[in-house]
């Protein structure tokens, strides 16, 4: 096979350029159907063929976008819908990495005419001649139309377009008509015309028209008198009540119609069913018991000498569907990310120009479709869904629900007729929907299974837990020492979904305590309790509770009670704590003045735990002696001081915890100050001692002179 189509190949090869072009007459590609001529909204599928079987793959291209692929194959299916009236497709066959060949799929996406209308139109420039003008609404491509004129039922002239345009619009032709024509009827129709190759598609005809065209009075043979065709629409008044109705097929109608006007001998209905005349009477009743004619188109006439003037209400007749189901291109479930076709089929049902088909997806609209077919009469009609399931589709129901819109002069409620639904079964990779980024549980009493990851695929994945990518038994208990990143895989025949979890186990609360601990100032705690979760923990000192200090004092020596507590267990422990400080002075330093001779003591006392070792520290003398009071006072006693006792003395108190010192300084008074007051003392005595003798000498002298 390989060399077979080694030949095709090279020559294809070497006929595409640098740009990857590829010439028709070697083009390994053949589309069937070649073109498509489809309506709007219109599903449509396309084959498309390579001679060459040794490919790196074919593509559809539609509006520059890939929608299918397929590598192996020499033949790619396209099921498409038409939505645009511009639409392209390509398919594409890559030959190699450098060449590729395309085939162009012809489009022709079409629209039949809304409405036909006929009417007069009046050409002002010839007194003798006038114009009908029919206008055909909303058609696509215009090009492709054709409008044929009926006189009488005869064929006389056709029409068409010349404008290219691909998008739907209204266009008008005229036909001139002339006092020859009086009382005859036309009629115009529509259809648009791609070929005996392409679809026949319904012709839609305008209303039949009679002229009674305007040209100057003359005088009949055998005649004694003229006739002259008078303008209905200006002289007359007639009134249908109601003037529109919406019937459902089988049920009565009637309509009446009534004139203001005189000068008439008669009125009365045409109709296929109900046809009436009265003379001399100004309103008639049309009235039908049940309405099973489809054509029906009555209309109220009133007759004047010499002529009629008609009016015609609008009558809508529906019926609603026999049935309403959902069909689709595929048996099994589905792949997720491929492309599928449903379809809902509506059978029998009329008017199709009324008609909304809405597509659900559980209570979600997801899809409306209208229809342009002005056919009366019951047809089958589809709509065409296409899908591209995705897990999230995995479960879901689709269905389709046929309204007929019949508009205000309709039921309130819409006649409805709605599909059962059908369920999509999608096969897809794992999805994670739920797993905790962390998780615990109690020892011996929790194991991976119970860790609450969940994960969506089709068919059911099964699920891995790993830790050091080593794979786990989900079931066995886990230990405290477990506690750490898990990962958990979920695998199925599409794919592996994985998330990590960190997970904790917890434990019962329990205190690891000697019974007695030293602990210096400012230190925590000694010891701690565990568990997981942190254990609350109460202190009680001497029977009370109390608030476990973060920093020892020196105050909070004796005996605790400790209880820990979690939701997993208690524990309880007593111990005595024995808080170390360093040796505290009781007095600072300070200065002191001594005289010669004096005796002097010096007192050093200090507080700690354990108690503090005291020392002085000075200038040994003779005269100096240390003695103590209790372990933690010294004192230095001295005896007659001199001058050589003067200086510092440092008092050291340590224990294990500190050292610390406090110093005295012995300052000798100066003799010049003795001197000194004993010199003042002496001149005070003095002065005092010349004062008495003056007052004596004085008294004395007074007394002799008396």
């Amino acid at each position: 096979m390989a060399l077979r189509m080694l030949g095709p190949l090279m020559l294809m090869i070497l006929l595409c350029d640098a740009e990857s072009l590829c010439p028709t007459e070697i083009n390994p590609l053949t589309l069937n159907p070649p073109e498509v001529v489809a309506e709007m909204n219109e599903a449509f599928e396309v084959n498309c063929t390579s001679t060459v079987e040794d490919h790196d793959g074919m593509s559809w291209i539609v509006a520059n976008n890939v929608f299918v692929e397929e590598e192996e194959e020499n033949f790619i299916q396209l099921q498409w819908k038409t939505l645009d009236w511009n639409e392209e497709a390509l398919c594409k066959i890559k030959l190699n990495r450098s060449h590729d060949c395309t085939k162009q799929l012809n489009i022709t996406v079409y629209k039949n005419p809304e409405a036909v209308h006929l009417f007069r139109a009046f050409d002002y420039d010839s007194v003798e001649q006038n114009m009908l003008q029919c206008d055909i609404i909303s058609v696509a491509p215009v090009q492709n139309l054709v409008v044929r004129w009926y006189k009488d039922n005869d064929l006389i002239t056709t029409n068409s377009s010349t404008n290219t345009s691909k998008t739907p619009v209204s266009e008008s032709f005229l036909l001139m008509v002339s006092k020859e024509d009086d009382m005859a009827e036309f009629r115009c129709e529509a259809q648009l015309d791609f070929g005996k190759d392409g679809p026949q598609l319904p012709v839609y005809p305008s209303e039949t028209l009679q002229v009674f065209p305007d040209y100057d009075p003359e005088l009949m043979e055998d005649e004694d008198e003229i006739y002259t065709l008078k303008d209905c629409s200006q002289m007359l008044t007639l009134t249908l009540t109601p003037a529109e109705i919406v019937v459902r097929f089988g049920d009565p109608a009637s309509i009446n119609c009534s004139t203001s006007d005189s000068g008439f001998f008669g009125m009365g209905w045409e109709a296929s069913e109900g046809r009436t005349w009265h003379a001399n009477v100004s309103e008639v009743t049309w009235r039908v018991d049940k309405v099973e004619d489809w054509d029906l188109e009555p209309f109220c006439y009133i007759s004047f000498e010499n002529h009629q003037c008609a009016l015609s209400p609008l009558i809508t007749l529906y019926k609603t569907p026999d049935d309403v189901f959902v069909t689709w291109s595929h048996s099994g479930p589905m792949v997720e990310g491929k492309y599928y076709v449903l379809t809902c089929n509506i059978i029998n049902v009329a008017p199709l120009n009324k008609l909304h088909v809405t597509w659900y997806k559980g209570d979600k609209i997801v899809y409306t479709e209208m229809f342009d077919d002005r056919s009366r009469r019951p047809e089958n009609v589809s709509s065409i869904l296409r899908v591209t399931p995705y897990q999230d589709d995995d479960g879901a129901k689709f269905s389709c629900k046929a309204e007929l819109h019949l508009g205000p002069k309709g039921p309130e409620t819409p006649p409805t007729a709605s599909s059962l639904p059908v369920t999509f079964a999608v096969e897809y990779k794992p999805v994670i929907r739920d797993c905790p980024r962390s998780f615990s549980g109690v020892e011996e009493q929790f194991s991976l299974n119970m860790v609450p990851c969940a994960a969506a695929g089709n068919p059911p994945p099964a699920v891995r837990w790993y830790r050091q990518g080593n794979l786990l038994n989900a079931s066995e208990p886990l230990q405290r020492s477990q506690s750490g990143e898990f990962t958990v895989h979920f695998v199925n025949n599409f794919g592996t979904s994985s998330a990590s979890v960190d997970i904790t186990v917890e434990y019962g609360a329990s205190i690891r305590c000697q019974p007695r601990y030293e602990v210096r100032e400012n230190d925590g705690p000694p010891c701690e309790a565990e568990g997981r979760p942190t254990p609350v923990i109460t202190w009680l000192k001497d029977g009370k509770e109390t608030t476990s200090p973060p920093r020892w004092t020196k105050q909070d020596s004796g005996e605790y009670q400790l209880t820990a507590i979690n939701n997993h267990g208690a524990a309880n422990h007593t111990l005595y704590i024995d808080v170390l400080y360093a040796p505290v002075f009781k007095e600072g330093n300070l200065d002191k003045e001594m005289a010669p001779g004096e005796n002097v003591t010096l007192d050093c006392s200090a507080e700690g735990n354990p108690a503090p070792v005291m020392a002085w520290k000075y200038t040994p003398a003779e005269n100096i002696r240390e003695t103590t009071r209790g372990s933690q006072e010294n004192i230095i006693i001295i005896t007659g001081a001199t001058s050589t006792n003067a200086g510092v003395y440092e008092c050291v108190a340590k224990n294990k915890v500190g050292v610390v010192s406090r110093s005295i300084t012995l300052i000798m008074k100066e003799r010049s100050s003795v001197f000194h007051i004993i010199i003042v003392s002496m001149a005070l005595i003095l002065v005092f001692l010349l004062i008495l003798t003056a007052i004596y000498f004085s008294l004395k002298k007074e007394e002799t002179q008396t």
